[in-house]
């Protein structure tokens, strides 16, 4: 035997991610987010003295958000986006004028919902380790606004239109599958059209141009933990 080689027929391995194109970032992010959300949009009508401060209580509340992202490189997303915003106040001791002038004291109340939901575009921009990131979301759906209003007695007021979703966030990475998340968005829709219930009656109402629902435009800060993978 003049010469000889060890593992002469041992296959060659390529790492893989030595590959060109090779992408191990995460593809898919599920976020849960609540906070607080704020109208900066003060309510005055001239119509209802005295009553600028409880409507103005309406333009802050809380929200819930849940969004599905899949990201199909390391920079590009789409999913779906789901929140609600919730808001509510009540007076008691209210004198209400009714159409005939008679006059009759109750509780006013509002107990408004806007939710959304719709499909989202994300852009990602990862740090170094890939386990922190900075995000852009935008989104476009239908936003649905319902107050359950007492007025002596309870009427429902409904309305839907296209909203819009423009957010900015940052995870921090916790394991390689959770982080936590701080995010500032808003949230906006314009409403122009209303159905009013009133028992077995049904109208509807149309906004004029300077009139606005409250919290249907706003700000909305949240905390949350996602999930990655």
């Amino acid at each position: 035997i003049n010469s000889y080689k060890y593992d002469f027929f041992e296959e060659k391995k390529i790492p893989k991610d030595s590959m060109p194109g090779f992408d191990d970032s995460p593809k898919i992010r599920l976020a849960l987010n609540g906070g607080f959300s704020y109208d900066p949009k003060k309510f005055k009508n001239s119509s209802l003295s005295g009553f600028d401060d409880y409507y103005n209580e309406l333009r802050s509340g809380y929200h819930i958000e849940g969004d599905f992202i899949y990201f199909f490189d390391k920079y590009i997303g789409l999913g779906i986006k789901y929140s609600l915003f919730k808001s509510t106040n009540s007076m008691d001791n209210v004198v209400f004028e009714e159409q005939n002038g008679n006059e009759i004291t109750g509780t006013l109340g509002d107990d408004i919902s806007i939710s959304f939901i719709g499909p989202q575009f994300s852009s990602r921009f990862l740090n170094k380790t890939k386990k922190n990131a900075l995000f852009l979301h935008s989104a476009i759906g239908y936003l649905a606004y319902k107050n359950n209003q007492l007025l002596v007695d309870p009427i429902t007021i409904k309305g839907n239109t296209v909203g819009f979703v423009f957010e900015i966030g940052y995870d921090i990475g916790i394991t390689d599958n959770l982080a936590f998340g701080v995010q500032i968005g808003a949230t906006s829709g314009n409403i122009k059209k209303l159905k009013i219930e009133n028992g077995a009656i049904t109208e509807e109402v149309e906004l004029s141009d300077n009139e606005r629902l409250q919290a249907s435009a706003r700000l909305d800060f949240s905390l949350g933990f996602r999930y990655i993978l």
